[in-house]
């Protein structure tokens, strides 16, 4: 071998080593429309979370501080079915609970409490959205949840917004929605 060809093997070696470290230290994106500072964390799960035809863009989680403790946002994209599905639902708020509702009892397990589900229109941002009130049927561990959804030729965009008081969904469902949309 030439020492030509052996110096261009080295010289390649930073740039392969830096390729790997940058994978390494990958930083995922956060959910847009969410304050910027220290509570918000975006998790690297969008190359691994995949549910049919569904993709993970983003997800942000809070971790207490400024921002409402619990509470994610997550922006996915839906196609083919699945974004069949989702925006058929989203026309329809009653169906959507029924829906929720008939999933969760399926996953019922005898140590699984039963819950109370409702969901109804909203206009957040100036879109259409679905919000969903969730507690066990006692009234215990309230979630809510919000959804809203755009077309975009094959796709639909959606943002998922969930937090344990209905007035937190709300206003980062506002800062999302308007992000993404």
């Amino acid at each position: 071998m030439s020492r030509t060809g052996s110096l261009a093997r080295l010289a390649a070696v930073p740039i392969v080593a830096a390729s790997l470290l940058a994978g390494c230290i990958y930083v995922p994106r956060g959910a847009a429309g969410i304050p910027a500072d220290a509570s918000w964390h975006g998790l690297p799960l969008s190359g691994w979370i995949a549910e049919g035809d569904i993709r993970i863009e983003a997800i942000s989680v809070c971790n207490g501080g400024d921002c409402p403790q619990g509470s994610v946002v997550a922006a996915l994209t839906a196609r083919g079915a699945a974004a069949r599905d989702l925006e058929a639902a989203l026309a329809d708020p009653p169906r959507m609970a029924r829906l929720l509702d008939e999933a969760a009892t399926r996953r019922r397990t005898a140590r699984t409490p039963p819950s109370a589900l409702s969901a109804r229109a909203v206009t957040l941002a100036g879109r259409r959205a679905v919000a969903i009130d969730m507690a066990r049927a006692d009234g215990t561990m309230p979630v809510s949840a919000i959804v809203a959804a755009r077309r975009s030729g094959d796709a639909l965009d959606v943002v998922l917004v969930v937090a344990r008081r209905p007035d937190a969904a709300t206003v980062l469902a506002e800062g999302a929605i308007a992000a993404r949309f």
